[in-house]
């Protein structure tokens, strides 16, 4: 045979391996990981973060990183397994190391953060409306000031509306979940707040700029007001069973140009919790944000199909009001649903939408 017949064979089989390599090195190299390294609230650069193998020992071929200005730290092409992460913050830091933390690997990349506690302080204090009363059952969130990120878990307000967290020295901003239903205990079920909640809310992120040096006492005022009174028919006569429904969106920036955003929602149908339909007498309570426009549709029950779905316009109070909100009547608009060739089309669902909003 010729040499060139080798020459190719040769050029085929080399090409043949490569492909084969690669191959391997794609089906065991199947995700990255990364994430940030936090002192506190704030990026902690210099920390050393360690991989180790499933057994918590050294992995030979695998350097540990050190995290750069912006706490950054990256493993790329990891082999899909379980894998355990420390972080030693650098010499002269206030930090404690980490305890290892398990990663699983397993056939794409993985973001995994890492918040490191100096010096605990206590940051404390209650949570109340406008007008001062407590609100209870109410989860809330800490974020860092600058990167927004949670740190550790969330708190709950007690009955008289006190919460605690055990924070690092930085700086803070808060966010408040509003929620009918409270919290969840495993075997119990929920611990509703006796505070007039809308069925769904949060408000992110406020209040901001939270310095926390030593132990902290800060009081937390949201701008909720208690929307009361009841629904009734043209006659003044109430009407149980209204659904007061709101779908409510505001964002807006404060003072220093730090971002808020809020949010309230009544569903017609949440649960036996819920504050968003009148009661047997018509009645009805709930929270609102003050000083901003809130819509609010009126659906009656099936029952009254003398009333129409109504309406109402802008609410947009300052402090509790009591306002009794009227359902107007229902009119008729029917008729027949057909194709071009004038046949009829049967058991086909129509709705209905408001001309201008849609």
């Amino acid at each position: 045979m010729s040499t060139s017949f080798f020459k190719s064979l040769t050029e085929k089989l080399c090409f043949f391996v490569f492909l084969l390599v690669c191959q391997i090195s794609l089906a065991h190299a199947n995700g990255n990981l990364s994430g940030t390294v936090y002192g506190g609230p704030a990026p902690l650069e210099g920390a050393v973060v360690t991989l180790l193998d499933e057994n918590q020992e050294t992995i030979e071929n695998i350097t540990a990183d050190i995290t750069d200005i912006e706490g950054l730290y990256h493993f790329p092409l990891l082999t899909d397994g379980t894998y355990y992460l420390t972080v030693t913050p650098p010499k002269g830091s206030s930090f404690p190391p980490s305890p290892a933390e398990e990663i699983i690997i397993a056939g794409e990349n993985v973001n995994h953060n890492v918040v490191l506690l100096g010096s605990a302080y206590k940051l404390s204090g209650y949570l109340n409306d406008s007008q001062g009363r407590m609100i209870d059952n109410t989860e809330i969130s800490l974020h860092a000031q600058e990167s927004g990120d949670k740190i550790g878990n969330s708190v709950y307000t007690d009955s008289h509306g006190y919460y605690e967290f055990s924070v690092s020295p930085g700086e803070y901003k808060f966010s408040i979940n509003l929620s009918v239903n409270g919290w969840y205990e495993q075997g119990i079920g929920n611990h509703p707040p006796e505070y007039p909640m809308p069925d769904y809310g949060y408000i992110n992120y406020f209040p901001q700029n939270v310095q926390v040096i030593a132990d902290t006492d800060r009081d937390v005022e949201l701008p909720l007001v208690w929307l009361s009174g009841k629904t009734v028919d043209g006659n003044g006569v109430a009407v149980p069973g209204v659904a007061l429904n709101i779908d409510h969106y505001v964002g807006e920036y404060d003072e220093n140009s730090n971002y808020i955003g809020y949010y309230l929602r009544n569903y017609s149908d949440y649960g036996e919790n819920s504050n968003s339909s009148s009661d047997e007498n018509g009645e009805f309570r709930f929270a609102i944000i003050s000083n901003q426009d809130v819509y609010i549709t009126l659906v009656p029950p099936a029952e009254r199909s003398d009333l129409a779905v109504t309406t109402l316009e802008a609410v947009n109070v300052g402090q509790d009001f009591n306002q009794n909100f009227e359902l107007v009547p229902s009119v008729k608009l029917s008729g027949y649903l057909n194709d071009s060739q004038g046949r009829m089309i049967d058991n086909t669902e129509i709705s209905l939408h408001a001309q201008e909003s849609g």
